[in-house]
């Protein structure tokens, strides 16, 4: 478990655990993607502006929008074009170590679920596409060309997140940089 995920965990048990004796709250509740994201911030160190923060948690706390957090795309369109660089980098660095958290809690979005089960292990790994390791960038993960990395997370995961976040040419058929958040590793 990544000390990310770690972190990301602890908080929700607290906050889940004060939801439930602090009911009263419940008026100006912050959910626990909320405050797993701003965690995730100040753990990495970035700096997020509030009404993108307020963006990011109104669409994880709106059913409708919910899923558009599931795709790094999806996610983009939904912010106003000259937010979208920091949207990245904050989904990149935090959301896609968030998500599987969440689910896997059993948190709803108020996040009073105290039914919660054991946390389920997330591992992330960077994966690495091409002709020659030795032409990779940084990476946990090899894979030569042409191999489809879901199918590798798949292979290896009770379930998996895959975003790219990187391409670069080189070689018979140049390189790709992925992000697997494995949760359950098997």
């Amino acid at each position: 478990m990544t000390q990310t995920s770690a972190t990301v965990s602890a908080l929700l048990v607290l906050f889940a655990l004060f939801d439930w004796q602090h009911s009263s709250f419940a008026q100006t509740k912050t959910t626990d993607f909320d405050i797993a994201l701003k965690a995730c911030a100040d753990n990495k160190k970035i700096t997020i502006a509030p009404y993108l923060l307020e963006k990011m948690s109104a669409l994880y706390a709106d059913e409708a929008t919910k899923n558009t957090l599931n795709g790094l795309g999806s996610f983009l369109s939904q912010l106003p074009e000259s937010d979208r660089g920091a949207g990245y980098g904050i989904y990149q660095q935090c959301v896609v170590d968030i998500l599987p958290v969440l689910k896997n809690t059993g948190q709803s979005q108020g996040g009073n679920s105290l039914e919660s089960k054991q946390p389920v292990a997330t591992v992330t790994y960077k994966v690495c596409s091409g002709e020659y390791e030795r032409a990779c960038q940084q990476h946990d993960v090899y894979l030569y060309c042409y191999v489809d990395v879901r199918a590798w997370a798949a292979a290896r995961c009770a379930t998996s997140t895959v975003s790219r976040y990187n391409t670069y040419g080189g070689n018979k058929c140049g390189y790709s940089m992925d992000l697997v958040t494995c949760t359950g590793p098997k």
